[in-house]
């Protein structure tokens, strides 16, 4: 494949995960809010008296249980779209780096995308596609690859405890004030796995734009792609 087709499609699969990361950016800091908002609420009735909770009045949450759904089915939305564009943009990277240096991704970029959805597999396949791709980019931007896999490690870290956080809350009821003390550590919960949904968007962020400033150096047709080539394959060594 042309080299410049590659350039393009990332650029591409960048600016669409790009727009759909932003939507859905949004999306959890209102949902964190909000579960910081019940949170507080269960917080409040769990210190409380049995008057209190008896005179417990659950019009402020109204709105919030009606919406729900929508939000939720809104945001998974999103995140599948925000998901589909970052595997297509690992599918396009990798085949850009291997096209470029051909040893420079241990694996093709099928694998490399169903290393990110095979369970287990998915613990230590994604460290080493994101590892390499980072020091093709630091090889190719004249920078030192960092000996530490800081990135790679928070990217599966953040996205599995966000994940699991997520499920272990995901049968509790909102509008269910029943039993507050366990209420509040739900909703907490689910604030902090936004938060951390939100860091991992950053970081996945972070690694796109470095990888493509290097690919805007290297994916060119015609006289100059050799010599990038010839340039590329001396730094690395």
């Amino acid at each position: 494949m042309p080299l410049e087709r590659l350039r393009r499609r990332l650029r591409i699969a960048v600016l669409f995960w790009r727009l759909s990361a932003v939507v859905t950016g949004i999306l959890l800091v209102i949902g964190g809010a909000g579960a910081l908002y019940l949170s507080a609420l269960n917080h409040q009735l769990a210190i409380g008296s049995w008057i209190e909770r008896a005179l417990f009045d659950r019009g402020p949450v109204a709105a919030i249980v009606v919406w729900l759904p929508l939000f939720d089915l809104c945001l998974i939305g999103l995140s599948i779209f925000t998901i589909y564009f970052w595997l297509r943009w690992i599918a396009v990277a990798v085949r850009a780096a291997r096209s470029v240096e051909s040893g420079s991704v241990r694996y093709s970029p099928a694998v490399a995308v169903l290393g990110f959805l095979v369970p287990v597999v998915n613990l230590w396949m994604p460290l080493y596609t994101l590892l390499d791709l980072e020091h093709f980019a630091a090889s190719v931007n004249g920078e030192k690859a960092s000996p530490f896999v800081v990135r790679p490690t928070m990217v599966v870290l953040l996205g599995l405890l966000a994940l699991g956080l997520i499920r272990s809350v995901g049968l509790h009821a909102v509008d269910d004030f029943s039993m507050p003390e366990e209420g509040r550590w739900m909703m907490l919960g689910v604030a902090l796995a936004a938060i951390m949904a939100l860091i991992l968007l950053m970081v996945l962020a972070s690694i796109m734009s470095d990888f493509n400033r290097a690919a805007d150096r290297v994916l060119v047709d015609g006289p100059e792609a050799s010599v990038l080539t010839h340039d590329f394959g001396t730094a690395s060594g």
